[in-house]
């Protein structure tokens, strides 16, 4: 039979690379007397406009990011850092902006060490073991080349913010957690939207059944719309 090529433009074409760097030291630290473990790492990955990958569909495609996290355990406490930079528009096509994405996230956790005495059993404030933790996200998002529908700038930025504790005993969990966050439009297209909410929870092994109630409280606050909308 005769070859008829297929009507209509040529599939595009598309490359990818990821390329990562993870340190952890292999001689002890140590700072007051307490053991100190620690590691970091860098990651870059490029994917092109039209990169898809079979083996891995939800990669998506068309951005290039730069990211870099660290994280530190000593007595007790952990600290762990993340800083990404993410841009698209990777092929540089002339009628679409290029966005970048910033994000930031830390995270603090601390567990009390449970004393142990040789032969008995550890025995736990009535609270049960305690951990608190802190968390902080920030995201901002700015069109850093102007394209044929939206002009350079800032676009949006989004922050929240967490608070919580969670105690165990070796048959139920209980823990108490607090948010609060913003969501701000720099162009003032939509609403700004502030929000927090408390939420008490517990989790009860109850033979092969588990039980885990919760209650919650929301609250939003909304800007005054833009004109027009």
């Amino acid at each position: 039979f005769p070859f008829r090529p297929r009507a209509g433009p040529w599939p595009q074409t598309g490359h990818g690379h990821q390329a990562s760097l993870d340190y952890q030291p292999r001689s002890p630290v140590t700072w007051l007397g307490e053991p100190v473990a620690f590691r970091f790492g860098l990651q870059e990955k490029r994917l092109s406009t039209y990169f898809r990958s079979p083996a891995n569909p939800g990669a998506g495609g068309d951005q290039s990011v730069w990211s870099g996290y660290g994280t530190a355990d000593w007595a007790g406490l952990r600290v762990q850092g993340q800083l990404s930079r993410l841009t698209d528009n990777v092929d540089n096509n002339a009628l679409l902006p290029r966005n970048r994405v910033l994000n930031q996230t830390l995270n603090l956790s601390y567990q009390p060490p449970a004393h142990a005495v040789p032969g008995q059993e550890i025995k736990l404030p009535w609270y049960g073991q305690p951990v608190y933790y802190a968390t902080h996200m920030n995201t901002e998002t700015d069109v850093i080349r102007a394209g044929s529908s939206i002009a350079a700038g800032a676009l949006k930025q989004s922050y929240a913010t967490t608070l919580g504790a969670a105690f165990s005993y070796p048959s139920w969990t209980w823990g108490i957690n607090h948010n609060f966050g913003l969501d701000d439009d720099r162009r003032q297209l939509t609403s700004d939207v502030r929000h927090r909410s408390t939420q008490l929870n517990a989790n009860f092994l109850l033979g092969a059944l588990t039980l885990t109630p919760s209650l919650g409280f929301h609250h939003e606050e909304r800007s005054e719309p833009p004109a027009g909308l």
